[in-house]
């Protein structure tokens, strides 16, 4: 009597022979030969400042807004107020307004109006409750309503109903959640 396979090998058994004619896929344009498609990064323009910890969020404009974040010495960094833009273009980096409030460990979300809502996050000996707006148009950053409690390594989510859902924090403890609301910034 044949042994009974486990549905972990069953499906093993269904998904190697598929992974391998998905690796081995062509890609045939109308008028041309076949020839195999192998997925690779491609180098491009280094940030003006290394940092890590940061958010970066893609942009209407097509640009990628990075902000804040840590040095490269984790020993001894503290977070950044300074914020750049990659232009996917050029392939270049260019500085813009700074932040109001150095951090990292930050959220990062794009609003329905362009604007970029950061909030919460890690200072300098401090978690932060604070939140700001950056303005792709001005370059600028303003301040905007807070948490009503600290939040950093928390997860924003943009809604269908255009606010924001902060869920989490740092502490193992906080399982609460928040809502903004770009139209009263609250």
């Amino acid at each position: 009597m044949r042994k009974p396979r486990s549905i972990a090998r069953y499906i093993c058994e269904l998904i190697l022979p598929l992974t391998g004619l998905i690796s081995g896929a062509t890609l045939v344009q109308k008028g041309a030969s076949a020839q195999t498609v192998t997925p690779s990064w491609t180098l491009t323009g280094d940030l003006n400042t290394p940092r890590y910890a940061h958010t970066a969020t893609l942009l209407p404009n097509g640009k990628v807004l990075v902000a804040g974040g840590l040095g490269p010495n984790s020993c001894s960094s503290t977070p950044t107020s300074t914020a750049e833009l990659y232009d996917a273009v050029s392939g270049t980096w260019s500085a813009t307004g700074n932040l109001n409030t150095a951090r990292s460990n930050h959220t990062a979300t794009l609003l329905r109006n362009g604007q970029v809502l950061v909030a919460g996050g890690y200072a300098p000996q401090v978690f932060l409750n604070s939140a700001e707006l950056y303005d792709p148009a001005t370059g600028m950053w303003r301040p905007t309503g807070s948490f009503n409690t600290i939040r950093a390594n928390d997860s924003a989510t943009l809604l269908p109903n255009g606010k924001v859902l902060a869920v989490g924090a740092s502490s193992a403890e906080l399982i609460s959640a928040e809502l903004y609301d770009p139209a009263t910034e609250t």
